[in-house]
């Protein structure tokens, strides 16, 4: 099999939600898909068996970093062998996407050279997938296209499968050279796909930067009218709101976007920077267990913990679930429940994406009549009108239409 496959099994009458049917080298499986990243997996909330065929291994480049393990063999190792241990964790049967994200840039064009090379060199790991190509943080727009360049020249001896990854906040010019510079590859090697398509929504949702996934559905429309293969869109560092900390309640728009077409995504990996007001007033004004938030599939809502026990905001198992993990955890005011409550919500997503494979897949929604009915029964939705409005604005532009890829540029 030449990279993955990829075929859609049911599409939504009333939005953009669909299920596709991912096959790869080893297995297959289902989307609306959640990629669990090692990290979440604990073995206590999160088990081999939650795992549904999607695994993202996120892996952090700094221009420093690059610069001392290039200088040093032993640094190079350790950095190696702490991927490996990550990949090795892995069931056989799953997806394994690589997806590196550097933080920072180059100015000289022989450093971009080099370490664009070095960074493939890094990440090309054989037990992989799919390698995307670099997600970028703090970097300056015009290292981005030479940097993917010689990342792509490079990968190609690895003989891995590679897919693009589309950064955000860059001009549509430089986006369009990289869309270009990718799809020149891709024209020559069907290691490069154009079935999968990696989109870092940079701690944010498709629903909240509404205007980059405009710009998304419709690239991959054009691909998917010049291929007559589904493309798969998999969304990197998204997150329900950057303005966690705030509130008591925020709407759940990364489960949402599942209905404006975001096939999979993973958690968000970057650091977002907050007013150091912001954090100074939540401390003051809300305990550590307020700050921490709960996904409620009731409401498709992140609630805080303490409403996520009193309140309907969770089934009885899953609050029971809840308990269990609040009472196990060694130190219930440390380090450990966050991650405990991430790898709890991961679970709660991995759950809430199976419900929705089921109901596309069967054309049911319980006792609702559609998915529309579904989604407008979800109490935080409902009152979050702007969410709403944009799902309704992305199903009425793109369920009709479909574009050559001619056309695109």
């Amino acid at each position: 099999m030449a990279g993955i496959s990829i075929k859609l099994t049911r599409e939504d009458t009333d939005t953009l939600a669909r299920s596709l049917e991912i096959k790869h080298r080893t297995s297959s499986f289902s989307t609306p898909s959640f990629a669990v990243s090692p990290s979440q997996i604990d073995g206590v909330v999160v088990t081999e068996r939650d795992l549904r065929g999607l695994i993202e291994v996120p892996i952090i480049l700094r221009p420093d970093a690059l610069k001392r393990m290039r200088q040093d063999e032993a640094l190079q190792r350790r950095f190696e062998q702490r991927i490996n241990r990550k990949i090795r964790r892995i069931p056989a049967d799953q997806l394994v996407v690589i997806t590196p994200l550097f933080e920072g840039s180059y100015s000289e064009d022989s450093e971009i050279r080099t370490y664009g090379t070095y960074a493939a060199d890094l990440v090309a790991n054989p037990r992989a997938g799919v390698v995307a190509t670099p997600a970028f943080h703090l970097s300056n727009e015009k290292f981005i296209v030479g940097f993917t360049r010689e990342f792509l020249e490079a990968i190609a001896a690895h003989g891995v499968h590679v897919a693009l990854t589309i950064p955000p906040f860059i001009s549509r010019e430089t986006l369009e050279k990289l869309i270009e510079l990718y799809m020149s590859f891709a024209n020559e090697n069907e290691r490069y796909l154009t079935n999968l398509l990696c989109v870092d929504y940079n701690g944010s949702n498709p629903i909240s930067r509404y205007t980059l996934h405009n710009f998304i559905l419709r690239f991959a429309r054009a691909i998917e009218a010049e291929t007559g293969e589904p493309v798969a869109i998999l969304g990197l560092n998204v997150k329900y709101s950057k303005l966690a900390l705030k509130y008591d309640e925020l709407p759940a728009r990364d489960l949402a976007s599942y209905f404006v077409q975001l096939d999979a995504y993973a958690a968000n990996h970057k650091r977002i920077p907050i007013p150091g007001e912001v954090i100074e007033k939540s401390k003051r004004e809300k305990k550590f267990e307020e700050r921490l938030k709960i996904l409620s599939r009731n409401f498709y809502a992140y609630v805080s913990l303490p409403r996520a026990l009193s309140e309907h905001a969770l089934s009885t198992r899953e609050k029971e679930q809840l308990q269990k993990l609040l009472e196990d955890a060694e130190e219930p005011h440390g380090r450990n429940l966050p991650k405990r409550i991430r790898s709890f919500n991961a679970k709660l997503i991995i759950s809430e994406a199976l419900t929705l494979q089921q109901s596309l897949k069967e054309g049911a929604w319980g006792p609702f009549e559609s998915s529309r009915n579904y989604l407008e029964s979800k109490k935080s939705l409902k009152e979050d009108a702007e969410s709403i409005k944009r799902i309704n604005k992305l199903t009425e532009q793109f369920k009709p239409k479909s574009d050559k890829l001619d056309s695109f540029f």
